[in-house]
């Protein structure tokens, strides 16, 4: 029935051969007994994927994982998270509750999300972003160990190849379209891009993104779909950055509705 609710929710194909295989050999690799925390729409893949594999698996997991208007709720799904050892989730789906009620007028103040999505790098490190088509939806998180390499965090400063001045401001009547050299640093690893925004439109803007490597090959492409408040807020945006990739194509493809978008601050955290 979970399943029947989510696919009638939405349009993508959760099915694509890309997808599967890498999702059930991340299952089958993770071991007995592991505790994941996750939303529900989450678990319910994972048993589609690897049933044997996701009935090894000691799960904890609520429909709604984002954000929490009631202390006591927020407070239990911060204890859940606390006592895992992996924290997986599905972002189009995680985001649709939250999304639905920026639509309304009298629910578009940001609301105070959980710290694992507000700061996971603080307590877990990104290990894998699975895509569905184009685009990063399955999202993987282990506990942070000590021996872990600290994450790196890089800011605007450290990114002067990076032709874009803050807040950058786009009307949304055309395209636009920015080449981004891919630091070093960052290749072949999962990231996390933080933005704080603010839009009159709730998804305001498209960007492809093109990773290319030194001879111009196009290596894949992700697509990032930010979701925007009206108020400077923040949104996280998760992807894989192929080990080649020297450069990124960016074009940013806005919706006809949008009137204003402002980018006022952004950080990179690589794992």
């Amino acid at each position: 029935l979970v399943l029947v609710l989510i696919l009638a929710l939405t349009s993508r194909e959760y099915f694509t051969a890309g997808c599967v295989p890498e999702f059930r050999a991340y299952l089958a690799a993770t071991p007995p007994l592991t505790h994941v925390f996750t939303d529900r729409a989450m678990r319910a893949y994972a048993f589609l994927m690897h049933p044997r594999a996701a009935r090894s698996l000691a799960w904890s997991y609520r429909t709604n994982i984002l954000e929490r208007d009631d202390e006591a709720e927020r407070q239990e799904l911060e204890s859940l998270a606390a006592a895992a050892d992996e924290f997986w989730y599905l972002r189009k789906l995680v985001w649709l509750r939250h999304r639905k009620d920026m639509l309304y007028r009298d629910k578009t103040a940001p609301k105070t999300i959980t710290s694992y999505f507000d700061q996971p790098e603080l307590a877990w490190r990104l290990v894998r972003v699975l895509s569905v088509d184009d685009n990063p939806e399955f999202v993987f998180h282990r506990r942070r160990r000590p021996e872990d390499p600290k994450p790196e965090i890089l800011t605007p400063a450290a990114l002067p190849g990076l032709a874009l001045q803050l807040p950058a401001v786009w009307d949304g009547r055309s395209s636009n379209r920015l080449i981004w050299p891919v630091p070093e640093v960052l290749r072949g690893r999962p990231v996390r891009i933080e933005i704080v925004s603010q839009s009159n439109y709730v998804q305001p803007v498209v960007v492809k993104a093109d990773f290319l490597n030194p001879s111009g090959r196009a290596l894949n492409r992700v697509e990032l779909k930010p979701h925007v408040h009206p108020a400077p807020a923040k949104d996280f945006l998760v992807l894989e950055i192929p080990p080649d990739a020297e450069r990124c194509a960016m074009e940013f493809l806005f919706d006809k509705a949008v009137k204003d978008f402002e980018l006022r601050d952004f950080r990179i955290i690589a794992d």
